[in-house]
């Protein structure tokens, strides 16, 4: 009444002032003493507007208004009236309210309306929160408004076989203390039996917890947690010595529907947490995976590279790191294909070192060695990064140059051959001056074939050295 937004009057079956809102005494500018008992008459003798209800009989009776009740009677709106000042302006509402007795198929009504509301916001809880115990709690107070007691408890059986007090609200929060036994107190036979269980009276019950306080409450009502035929828990409500009304059927009914959810929110619960377990464990094996995911491509990149350090030395000298002669095999087709698409020239250059026998038989073999790994350096500084330089067999040396003419592949070779001849090795303090003489072979004038192009290059080396070494010489079949 007091949240009743208008200005209202209440009246009893008699049309006599009940009661008066704030907002009407503020309009009417009257305090409830002054109302209380009169007849509307007599509330407005003087007042600038008259309040009657005659003329309405209660089958023309407005929507009632189920939220102002108050014991067994509940208000109709029966008149809306307006206020008028001496000048005759409107100062505002005021609403007419009739009581009217509630019948008991009504009171039925109201109270399983109360109940499937009480059962909605449960669901609702459910649906909406994860942690049991708040979700627990809120079925207990729930289940205790409703049963018009403030005592009240909720116990779970536990996977080890304890049954553990989880909420407890009144004068039974300090049920928390106890772990009944199996039969042992109302919980302890509830859980035994699986059927509720009633005492009107227990401090004189035998069968009382005797650390339990006396005094605290009169009777109690437990109704078992059933899971597919089996107790999962005890939901339980008491009366305290305020109050004599006892507990009915109606209310174990009640009781086991609340009872019910409280199934559903352990086993919500428990698909939760089997949840997060497999959660769990999947972001375990997918951690473990990707982390042996990890260890496998690090392992693979190293392979990978061991391969590539392996097919290295297999297409390498190891005396001069140029590549060998199985790695010019495979790579002079390909160049030789290149050119015949692109239609270019290309040059096949043979060399040797003109005195290693000499050097060798004078200075060593390291120094032979040291002359070998100087022409080589020497070539690998001069070629482009395209071309192709190997150490054929021997002092023998084959340098690949694609796309060039013979003018070009002639200068490249002369310009070899100066660079290895201005630069002797040192051994043993001395000077030792190194000479190489050179065939070319060119493609496609001299040959189109990898093997016969190699073998004029070589037969242009021979007829070089022969004509006195230190020169660089093309092949022509005059040669031959």
């Amino acid at each position: 009444m007091n949240d009743f937004p208008d200005a209202c009057i209440l009246l009893d079956d008699k049309d006599h002032v009940v009661g008066i809102n704030p907002a009407g005494e503020k309009l009417l500018k009257l305090i409830k003493a002054d109302v209380v008992g009169k007849t509307l008459a007599e509330v407005c003798l003087g007042r600038a507007v008259s309040l009657t209800t005659d003329g309405l009989q209660p089958d023309g009776l407005k929507d009632s208004h189920p939220h102002l009740r108050d014991g067994l009677f509940g208000y109709a709106e029966i008149k809306v009236s307006s206020l008028q000042g001496s000048d005759g302006e409107f100062l505002g509402r005021v609403t007419i309210l009739r009581a009217l007795e509630i019948s008991p198929q009504d009171t039925a009504l109201r109270n399983q309306n109360e109940i499937l509301l009480a059962l909605q916001e449960t669901t609702f809880d459910l649906h909406s929160s994860l942690d049991l115990k708040v979700v627990l709690r809120n079925i207990i107070e729930r289940a205790c408004k409703l049963l018009g007691t403030t005592h009240g408890y909720l116990d779970i059986l536990r996977e080890t076989g304890v049954l553990e007090p989880v909420v407890g609200v009144g004068a039974l929060a300090g049920v928390r203390k106890y772990n009944v036994a199996l039969g042992e107190g109302v919980a302890g036979i509830v859980w035994k039996t699986g059927k509720p269980l009633f005492i009107p009276d227990y401090d004189q019950w035998s069968g009382r917890l005797s650390e339990f306080p006396r005094g605290l409450i009169r009777a109690i009502l437990g109704v078992p947690l059933l899971s597919k035929g089996h107790v999962v828990g005890v939901i339980g409500v008491a009366r305290g010595f305020e109050s004599d009304i006892s507990f009915s059927e109606e209310d174990i009914a009640v009781l086991r529907r609340f009872a019910d959810l409280a199934v559903v929110a352990l086993q919500n619960a428990r698909l939760f947490e089997q949840a997060q377990v497999e959660i769990a464990f999947r972001r375990k094996t997918e951690m473990e995976l990707r982390n042996a995911n990890q260890v496998l491509q690090f392992q693979i990149e190293r392979v990978e590279l061991l391969q590539g350090q392996l097919r290295e030395l297999a297409v390498r000298d190891t005396l001069t790191n140029l590549f060998n002669r199985r790695y010019l095999q495979e790579m002079l087709e390909v160049e030789l294909a290149r050119a015949k698409r692109s239609g270019t020239s290309l040059a096949i250059l043979m060399m040797d070192c003109d005195r290693l026998k000499h050097i060798n038989d004078t200075y060593g073999h390291k120094a032979g060695d040291d002359s070998l790994v100087h022409i080589a350096n020497v070539i690998r500084e001069s070629i482009r990064a395209g071309d192709i330089a190997c150490r054929y067999g021997g002092d023998e040396f084959v340098v690949v140059l694609g796309n060039v003419t013979e003018k070009i592949a002639f200068e490249r070779a002369e310009k070899l051959r100066n660079r290895v001849a201005a630069e002797p090795i040192h051994h043993k303090d001395k000077n030792v001056s190194i000479y190489v003489s050179i065939g070319i072979a060119m493609f496609p004038v001299h040959g189109r074939l990898g093997e016969s192009l190699l073998q004029k290059a070589d037969q242009a080396l021979y007829a070089a050295k022969g004509k006195g070494k230190n020169q660089v010489l093309f092949y022509s079949r005059d040669l031959g």
